[in-house]
């Protein structure tokens, strides 16, 4: 099967196209860390202060998903201009790949 490349800093959608109907449209977007395996019992005894291993390790690339479809990778990074927040810094676009 063929595919036509385009290059998008010459390519633009006529307006009143389906592509600029939905593009105002929100997602959720949410940035997966790790996931962590444990028993029911140990999930029942977790309290404030409990502590949950995850099976990421520090400066492994996160998940991004969209709207439930893994589409990239990418890291984490602390905000210049808001120092107390995070933000992902995409790495790899996952986008036609198997997750």
């Amino acid at each position: 099967m063929a595919t036509d490349t385009v290059e998008s800093s010459t390519f633009r959608e006529p307006a009143g196209t389906a592509t600029n109907a939905f593009s105002s449209i929100p997602v959720t977007v949410h940035v997966l860390l790790g996931t962590a395996t444990m028993q029911l019992a140990e999930l029942m005894q977790l309290q404030p202060g409990s502590d949950v291993t995850l099976d990421q390790s520090i400066g492994e690339a996160v998940i991004v998903i969209v709207n439930g479809t893994r589409v990239a990778r990418g890291e984490l990074y602390v905000l210049e201009a808001q120092s107390d927040k995070l933000g992902v810094r995409i790495t790899e676009i996952l986008t036609g790949k198997l997750p």
